[in-house]
């Protein structure tokens, strides 16, 4: 368990971890379905949706709505093109079961926060993202891009920049006894907040390797 670390990252500062091997999976993954499929099945029940499908999402599907439906294993497989999620809460998306939200091309797929609200908040399940650009998160709170409390998380080959938390993490914060986090592959940058511009683990076991976290901004605090 983590007792409070911070990482902090400056507008010139970079830096890069390795902690052995990846946790990481490198399926190649396949659509099974769509989102309208997946979508349209809600309001025509056709029977039981069936776990570990593979749902192709374009940017004008509602992928609120989809994350919603989807079956605990699924995989959102996100098209090419820039995902504006309307939720009506802090959170654009609010993860809480086993789910992989990958992009069908690796940093092509844009979850944008619209500087309105937090990209994504974790809060339990086993979740990789993969191949994913979070950006242009907003949150009064801590967290502008990623929210993670609970859960196992692997991120995997994504861009992590330009996210803003009032407080802690403007980028990622992580907390929760229980919490594991995987960082591969990933790049944190231009993220701003109060306290851990890149970075904030208050809690948790958090392993970051062959990533590298530059030109955040934040006041330097260490308890």
């Amino acid at each position: 368990m983590f007792a409070r670390l911070l990482l902090f990252l400056f507008a010139t500062h970079a830096a890069c971890w390795s902690a052995g091997p990846s946790l990481v999976p490198q399926e190649q993954f396949k659509p099974t379905t769509t989102a309208a499929e997946l979508l349209n099945s809600v309001v025509q029940p056709r029977g039981l949706h069936i776990a570990h499908q593979v749902i192709l999402v374009h940017p004008s599907d509602d992928l609120v709505s989809v994350l919603s439906y989807a079956a605990a294993g699924d995989v959102l497989l996100l098209a090419n093109g820039v995902y504006k999620p309307e939720a009506t809460d802090a959170s654009a998306l609010v993860i809480g079961k086993n789910i992989t939200i990958a992009a069908q091309q690796t940093g092509q797929a844009v979850l944008d926060g619209q500087g309105k609200r937090r990209v994504l908040e974790i809060t339990n399940g086993h979740v990789l993202l993969k191949g994913l650009n979070i950006t242009n998160g907003y949150t009064e709170d801590d967290g502008g891009g990623i929210y993670i409390d609970g859960g196992t998380v692997n991120i995997d080959t994504s861009q992590i920049s330009s996210n803003t938390a009032t407080y802690n993490g403007g980028g990622i914060y992580i907390t929760g006894s229980s919490t594991q986090v995987t960082i591969r592959s990933t790049q944190i940058s231009s993220n701003t907040a109060e306290y851990g511009g890149g970075i904030y683990i208050y809690d948790g076991t958090v392993n970051i390797g062959n990533s590298q976290i530059s030109s955040n901004s934040a006041v330097l605090y260490v308890s």
